[in-house]
C-alpha cells in the first residue's frame, strides 16, 4: 500500500506545482470533491483526472476587459533583408 501512497502523492504534488501556494489547498479539496463524486476505485489515474480538471479549473481566469488607450497604428520597423518582388 505505500508505495502506491507514495505515486498519489507524487502525483499531487507535480499537478500542484503551477498552483500559487495559497491556493493549493483548494486544489487539494477539489481533488478530493472530484474523487468522491465519480464513486470510482481510487487509484493513480483517477487522481491523475482529477487533479487535471481541479488544476483546469483554478487556472482558468476569467477573461477581463480593459479599455486601452487608442494607439495609432504603425507599421512595423522595415528590415534591410525584406523580400522584394
Amino acid at each position: 500500500m505505500l508505495p502506491l501512497y507514495n505515486e498519489l502523492v507524487a502525483i499531487l504534488e507535480a499537478a500542484a506545482r503551477p498552483i500559487p501556494p495559497r491556493h493549493r489547498p483548494l486544489f487539494l479539496e477539489r481533488v478530493a470533491e472530484l474523487v468522491k463524486s465519480w464513486g470510482c476505485e481510487p487509484g493513480a489515474g483517477v487522481y491523475s483526472r482529477a487533479a487535471a480538471q481541479a488544476q483546469r479549473e483554478l487556472l482558468n481566469a476569467p477573461v477581463v476587459e480593459v479599455d486601452a488607450p487608442h494607439r495609432t497604428k504603425r507599421q512595423p520597423p522595415r528590415s534591410p533583408y525584406r523580400r522584394r518582388g
